[in-house]
């Protein structure tokens, strides 16, 4: 094999690559980076740069025009052409599951941006931000869907991830509470036995930060056990969100019916509960870009309201 040939070809392969997917979130008037600032981020001289921006025009994918010491501009683009040179494939995103009327929303919206975005997708519902967030840390998704609150809390274990848009109209689901036994008056004391997922950042953060109110004896489970244990009274409280709740799906089943929903609004933590945040692993480059180009804040906030009201069809697959 020759090495010098292999590097070469390397070196243009990915120049292309990176090459394209700045490209693909660009409008058509758009000023390029300059070879120079290309050669700089990307680590690679001029003459790869120039080969790649040739190989681009020569396949139809973009057509710039050069005016003078005003730059070099986008003049068209066919992102059919462009999309395969991205090395992106089928964007592949992780939701929250649509147990209620706002998950469900939030996830129409999603779904909405994507399919108007013309590019590949496909998408998928998981359980507890911390199974999507790894899953994304582990390179197997494009983004996930997740709160701020769960972003946060997850900052810390998962250092590669970071948050692409925030959504700050829209809403993620209903804050999170604490659901507690129907004979117990208050379960912000010491003593309470609480269930905690140990799939769920959010519920981890939100134990920890309890902690700091009242001495809980801390049980962690799965959702489904956390649940089994509250209906056989082995714990007092879980963790949760009333909206899961309202729709019937299996884990809803497995709590006593007169339990009582009791806020926790005294933490400071309703509000980031219920901003909706898209996040992308850093190390893909263009991805993060490539999300704020698609879920646009106020076209989200807009079909968010009119799938709550009924205006427009939800579509979920």
């Amino acid at each position: 094999m020759n090495t010098k040939n292999t590097n070469f070809y390397h070196k243009n392969g990915i120049a292309i690559m990176h090459l394209a997917r700045d490209l693909i979130t660009m409008q058509i008037g758009d000023r390029i980076p300059t070879i120079t600032d290309y050669t700089e981020i990307l680590g690679v001289g001029r003459g790869t740069i120039q080969n790649a921006i040739s190989f681009l025009e020569e396949t139809g994918s973009i057509h710039l025009e050069k005016q003078g010491q005003k730059g070099t501009f986008l003049q068209a683009i066919d992102h059919s052409a462009l999309w395969p040179h991205t090395g992106w494939g089928t964007l592949l995103g992780a939701m929250p599951l649509p147990t209620g009327p706002v998950l469900t929303s939030i996830d129409g919206a999603c779904i909405y941006a994507l399919r108007q975005s013309g590019f590949p997708f496909a998408s998928s519902y998981t359980v507890s931000n911390h199974n999507r967030l790894n899953l994304l840390n582990e390179g197997t998704l494009s983004f996930v869907v997740t709160s701020k609150m769960g972003m946060d809390a997850s900052l810390e274990r998962y250092p590669n991830i970071e948050t692409a848009v925030e959504l700050t109209d829209c809403t993620y689901s209903s804050p999170v509470m604490l659901l507690h036994r129907p004979e117990i008056d208050d379960c912000i004391k010491d003593g309470m036995r609480l269930g905690v997922s140990i799939r769920s950042s959010e519920q981890q953060y939100i134990a920890n930060r309890l902690r700091e109110y009242a001495d809980f004896q801390v049980s962690e489970m799965t959702i489904m056990e956390c649940n089994q244990a509250l209906t056989a009274g082995e714990i007092d409280c879980i963790i949760g969100r009333p909206e899961a709740f309202e729709t019937r799906f299996p884990f809803s089943d497995y709590y006593p019916k007169d339990c009582v929903w009791q806020p926790i609004t005294f933490l400071g933590c309703d509000r980031t509960s219920t901003i909706p945040v898209i996040a992308c692993n850093r190390n893909v480059y263009g991805m993060s870009k490539l999300v704020r180009s698609i879920m646009d804040r106020e076209n989200m906030f807009k079909v968010q309201q009119d799938i709550t009201t009924g205006r427009q069809k939800v579509d979920l697959f």
